[in-house]
């Protein structure tokens, strides 16, 4: 039987603008300013000294609600008693809310983290399949079926929600990143062992698969960094990258520029903006 014609006609590619909303992630290691990075963007809010008169919103999972305090947000926070499912359920409330009214309540939405929700799903995961895993006395270990059930619920998360909010508002998504570590040469016969080249990082997470198609999906990946000058937290330097290693951006005033910037101090939100606005 013959296809019926789509109706589709060819887009321009010309017509893409670098305007347009994003699905940002923001990575690195812990204590890097990745939420609070994130947070910065709420002072797109008028109440802040912004233009948007929407707020910024932000789905908190990683429980350190001490550090949104004075931040320019409003929050949901979520536990493991809640589980990933109710904060599937929250997100996909707000993709129906979007889709239905063609715009968002808010300029910006923050998922913070990829590491807790990933978390939140194999504890879900553990506990709804009972006892009938492998376990080393009173310690579960995983099966595939919990790497399974992470990979499901992050195909839901960015597949089927914020892949469509992501059309009426950016949103940003942080992620924890920890060492690549590879195989390396050994005599023959010898045992292999894994070493870090010191620079190989990869997203934290249960399953590696979904570690690495994870990133294919955002437009922008900023790679953010911390490095201790001295033995004080007062001394604490914080940096980002727009381009190389994980990161890479769309932004041709970002891409030209592949060295570490400094925003120890700073407001992520207006270092960017500021670097966008330069000619």
């Amino acid at each position: 039987m013959a296809q019926q014609p789509t109706g589709l006609v060819p887009q321009s590619a010309a017509a893409i603008s670098i305007e347009e909303t994003k699905l940002m992630l923001f990575v690195g290691p812990g204590d890097s300013g990745k939420s609070y990075a994130a947070t910065s963007f709420g002072l797109r809010t008028k109440e802040y000294g912004g233009k948007d008169s929407r707020p910024c919103y932000m789905i908190e999972l990683d429980g350190r609600i001490a550090a949104l305090r004075n931040r320019p947000v409003m929050y949901n926070s979520f536990t493991n008693e809640d589980g990933v499912t109710k904060v599937l359920h929250r997100i996909e409330e707000l993709r129906e809310q979007c889709v239905k009214n063609k715009v968002a309540p808010f300029h910006t939405l923050i998922v913070d983290s990829t590491t807790s929700f990933g978390d939140l799903a194999v504890a879900e995961s553990m506990e709804t399949k009972g006892s009938a895993g492998r376990s080393i006395g009173k310690l579960e270990l995983l099966t595939v079926e919990d790497y399974g059930f992470e990979a499901e619920a992050f195909r839901q998360l960015l597949w089927e929600s914020l892949m469509d909010i992501k059309k009426y508002c950016d949103v940003i998504v942080t992620a924890h990143q920890t060492e690549l570590y590879k195989t390396a040469a050994t005599k023959p016969g010898a045992p292999t062992r894994q070493e870090w080249d010191g620079k190989s990082y990869k997203i934290l997470m249960h399953g590696n698969k979904i570690a690495n198609k994870l990133p294919t999906k955002f437009d922008e990946i900023y790679e953010f960094a911390n490095k201790e000058l001295i033995v004080s937290s007062s001394s604490m330097r914080r940096s980002v990258r727009f381009q190389g290693h994980l990161a890479r951006t769309s932004y041709p005033q970002l891409a030209k520029n592949t060295a570490d910037h400094d925003i120890s101090g700073k407001e992520f939100y207006t270092y960017w903006k500021s670097l966008l606005e330069k000619v």
